[in-house]
């Protein structure tokens, strides 16, 4: 009802929110970060780096923020080798997460 509101309004359908450093964006969500805000997207390969050099030093197997189990900064642009679609994998209500 909320859109409808809105709509009736005359004013735009906000963008779905979510985190700059989500782990269940999908490749495009990540893609588009990285083009309309790379600031952003900077920042998100820096929080992975400093997470993953945190659990260096704890003796901990590295993270990722995106599912690819590569770095972000290299995940944007790798290819998908999964039997699955990421669009099947890579969203917050595919189940896959196992959450």
């Amino acid at each position: 009802m909320c859109q409808d509101v809105i709509r009736e309004a005359g004013l735009p359908i906000a963008p779905k929110s979510s985190c700059w450093f989500c782990p269940y964006f999908r490749k495009r969500d990540w893609i588009e970060l990285r083009q309309h805000q790379p600031e952003l997207f900077a920042k998100a390969v820096d929080l992975e780096k400093h997470l993953n050099v945190k659990r260096a030093n704890a003796g901990r197997d590295e993270v990722y923020l995106s599912p690819w189990l590569i770095p972000l900064e290299h995940a944007v642009d790798a290819p998908s080798d999964n039997m699955f679609s990421t669009e099947e994998l890579d969203n917050c209500e595919s189940g896959y997460c196992m959450t």
